[in-house]
Formats: structure tokens, C-alpha cells, sequence
């Protein structure tokens, strides 16, 4: 685990194209992510990346033992006092299950301790079982929050989740 570079923009936008057309496949419609390109997304990874996007979020990546990114997680503040948030964990479907999520979300979430938050919370779609599942078995809760997000311009339903640090 490292924090992310300009260099890594690429991987990232790839990465969070792929990982969004295996995870939300059955809950976003399949013609949307079907047109989804990592193309679209690196100029956002770029900005951020490369020094210009928001001070605040912290971007770390999980890599092969070859170098290659295999999938990041961000952290920022929330907006409210001493909550910071997670704002993505995102890996590439090909190594599901190989234990990269948790390891990025400890990495995350300590950041954020680090930076004096006490409390985190992250955003999940109320439909994606899996990504519940995971965040709850790491020691999430569901709030009972509920919200309606517009994602580049799919509109899903996002149940909020919160965690001591």
C-alpha cells in the first residue's frame, strides 16, 4: 500500500471502470456500464492526481508484487466534525477476494485517525449485497440513512454506514 501518484491516474481510471461494471452489474443498468470508459474517468484521476483536485482527499493503491495498481480506496473529510469518510474502495475484479479491500480500508481508515477524526462513514448502494457484506463483516454499521445519489448521471439509492475509529 502506497499513497497514489499522477502516475497512477491511468490504472485508477481503469481500475474503477472494470470494477464498476462487475459490481454493479444487476443493480445500474447494463447499457450504462457497458459504456463506461476509463478514458472518461482519467481526466478526473488526472486532476486529482496530479496535484490540482481537492487537498483533502487522500488517495492510496494497492499493488501487485510486479508494481501493477490493483485497486485504491479514498479518504477526506466529511464535512461534519471529527468524521472523516471514505470516499471509494475500488479493486479490479481479478483479484476479488484476495484480501486488497481490507487492506486498503485499514489503510484508509488509519489516515483518517491519524488526521484526529473519531468517527468515519462511507456511502454504499443499498442493492450491492457483496460490498455490504464486506463492509460489515471489517465493523461497519448501516446507519438507517438512506439517500438518493446521482453517479455520473445513473441515479441509485446509497445507504450510509458508520464505524468508530
Amino acid at each position: 500500500m502506497r499513497r497514489a501518484s499522477a502516475s497512477d491516474a491511468p490504472e485508477c481510471a481503469r481500475i474503477h471502470v472494470r470494477s464498476w461494471r462487475a459490481g454493479y452489474r444487476g443493480i445500474l443498468p447494463d447499457d450504462y456500464l457497458e459504456s463506461l470508459t476509463a478514458a472518461d474517468r482519467l481526466p478526473w484521476w488526472e486532476h486529482q492526481l496530479g496535484g490540482t483536485g481537492d487537498p483533502d482527499l487522500e488517495v492510496f493503491v494497492a499493488e501487485n508484487d510486479d508494481g501493477s495498481v490493483r485497486g485504491f480506496a479514498s479518504a477526506c473529510a466529511s464535512g461534519v466534525d471529527a468524521v472523516g469518510q471514505i470516499a471509494q474502495l475500488y479493486v479490479d475484479p481479478e483479484v476479488w477476494g484476495a484480501g486488497l479491500s481490507g487492506d486498503l480500508l485499514t489503510v484508509a481508515t488509519a489516515s483518517l485517525k491519524a488526521r484526529g477524526f473519531d468517527v468515519a462513514t462511507l456511502s454504499v448502494a443499498r442493492d450491492n449485497a457483496r460490498a455490504r457484506r464486506f463492509y460489515e463483516r471489517e465493523g461497519w454499521r448501516a446507519t438507517g440513512i438512506e439517500t438518493t445519489e446521482e453517479l455520473w448521471g445513473v441515479v441509485m439509492v446509497a445507504v450510509a454506514y458508520r464505524r468508530e475509529l
